[in-house]
């Protein structure tokens, strides 16, 4: 039979804080036994049963993420960018402050 986790052990294992597994004590997402009024211990089973509900699926994202359309956005907000530095670089100019070199 497996033991009990601590609310340490079980943030050391998922590598996250203390206070995010309390938050899912509290929000009722993770069930806990509490031996005490500050002593909880996690069932390996109900962390089994909270990561499988965790898991994000490929169903989820059918479509990749990276498609045609999205590239072209990115391409158009690099270009945006380009832009918008080359406008600072010609204030700069204009008003006499020499351009930082990019």
């Amino acid at each position: 039979m497996a033991y009990a986790l601590t609310v340490k052990t079980l943030a050391e294992k998922w590598g996250c804080s203390m206070s995010f597994v309390y938050s899912e004590i509290d929000k009722g997402r993770l069930t806990v036994m509490r031996l005490g009024p500050k002593l909880i211990r996690i069932r390996p089973d109900d962390v089994e049963a909270y990561e499988a509900a965790a898991l994000v699926t490929a169903d989820i994202f059918p479509e990749p993420l990276a498609t045609p359309h999205t590239i072209a956005g990115n391409e158009r907000v690099l270009q945006c960018l380009k832009d918008m530095r080359t406008t600072a670089r010609l204030l700069r100019a204009v008003r006499g402050t020499t351009p930082s070199p990019t």
